[in-house]
């Protein structure tokens, strides 16, 4: 790579940091990330800790690795992958699920995406850096923030940022796509990096951000690679091999729809018997879930041309709350028919496995309609179904 640091050249930076990523080959480290979702008010933090070691021949991390969430309280779980399994350690019930690589590569492959690691150090592409062949790329730009110090070392604050124009997601409008990395003045480390994302979904301007700091680290540093081992399980642990959980199949129509009572957002409460006599749609979402953004306005649509002669729609949150300002969010939406909070044991009555799930349930209390997920003809083939009906 160039070296042209002295040209204060924050590409130059950027390739300087990819370079002393690619240096590291295993290691321990400690991470804190700070999360603030697109629909949320607040930020949620954890902590991870992670042993790490390479794998160049792995096809599914890259790496093996054992990580646990730290916490104050004596219960911890943990997981770790040797390249021939992926083991989940619960401490609280003393158990082990063992999943295969050899069985269960695909399932592994779908899930690594729920773990967190410090991506530009342990993954295979040292994400969110751009990989050696996009560095030149028009798409990305790069420029120089404001200095730093991190974990007391002086660091150099660069920011990439992503055209937005070469983003293509359906769901949503990018406005802004920037990655801000610190990177140490003395050996070009990454300290810390975050992620923003500014966008537009049915016309209403959301924001996301990440951050991900390293609190502790030792790196290339021999240690004892049992952690990656199935000796590291303690001996009292139950073990036990991954078997797949299916997701439950949809309530079948002509089945009689599990009743349910719960709280709306203006504090007063509504049943599905109160309800008897009409056409229901029932959705099932929540704030920070896309195909349930974009499904909103087709709802809306339905209640606005359907709700006086007898159609009425209900959304049932199971997840967010008052006070996560869901009543802003469905404000800027335009939503006039009832939301539902707490709704965790009614969805799994309904067995809803993915979101938005929407229900039909007619003027007896049957189900009479399904659909899972969002389409373009999502709106069309639920009022067909209403129109049938009423």
């Amino acid at each position: 790579m160039v070296n042209r640091l002295q040209a204060q050249d924050p590409q130059a930076w950027i390739e300087k940091a990819l370079a002393k990523c690619e240096s590291i080959d295993r290691g321990y480290y400690q991470m804190t990330r700070t999360m603030k979702y697109m629909s949320g008010a607040d930020t949620t933090t954890n902590r991870r800790s992670t042993y790490f070691k390479k794998l160049p021949n792995d096809t599914l991390f890259g790496f093996a690795f054992n990580y646990r969430w730290i916490s104050q309280e004596d219960t911890f779980y943990s997981r770790f992958y040797s390249g021939k399994e992926l083991v989940y350690l619960d401490s609280k019930e003393r158990k082990a699920s063992i999943t295969s690589v050899e069985k269960w590569a695909e399932h592994i492959y779908n899930i690594k995406h729920n773990m967190d690691f410090y991506d530009p150090i342990t993954s295979k592409d040292h994400s969110p850096l751009p990989k050696v062949k996009d560095l030149h790329s028009p798409a990305y730009s790069y420029s120089f923030g404001r200095s730093a110090v991190i974990r007391n070392q002086p660091c150099h604050l660069v920011i990439m940022q992503e055209s937005p124009d070469s983003i293509r997601n359906d769901m949503m409008k990018v406005l802004r796509w920037e990655t801000q990395f610190w990177i140490s003045d003395s050996d070009s480390l990454i300290l810390q990096y975050a992620t923003i994302y500014d966008m537009v979904i049915d016309n209403d301007t959301m924001s996301q951000f990440e951050q991900i700091s390293l609190d502790s680290f030792i790196f290339n540093q021999p240690f004892d690679e049992t952690v990656f081992s199935l000796d590291y399980i303690p001996a009292d642990y139950q073990l036990k091999d991954y078997t797949e959980t299916k997701e439950p199949e949809p309530l079948a129509n002509e089945s009689q729809a599990p009743g349910w009572k719960l709280v709306t957002l203006k504090e007063d409460s509504l049943a599905l018997s109160d309800l008897r006599g009409k056409l229901v749609l029932v959705d099932f979402f929540y704030k920070s879930c896309f195909p349930c953004m974009k499904a909103i306005p087709a709802l809306q649509s339905l209640h606005e041309k359907y709700h006086a002669k007898g159609l009425q729609v209900v959304g049932i949150n199971p997840y967010d709350t008052k006070e996560d300002d869901l009543p802003t969010f469905l404000g800027k939406r335009g939503v006039t028919y009832p939301v539902l909070l707490g709704g965790k044991e009614v969805a799994a009555e309904y067995h809803v496995s993915g979101y938005p799930t929407l229900y039909l349930i007619d003027k007896e209390g049957q189900i009479i309609f399904c659909h899972i997920g969002y389409g373009e003809n999502m709106e069309k083939e639920i009022e067909e179904v209403i129109q049938k009906h009423l």
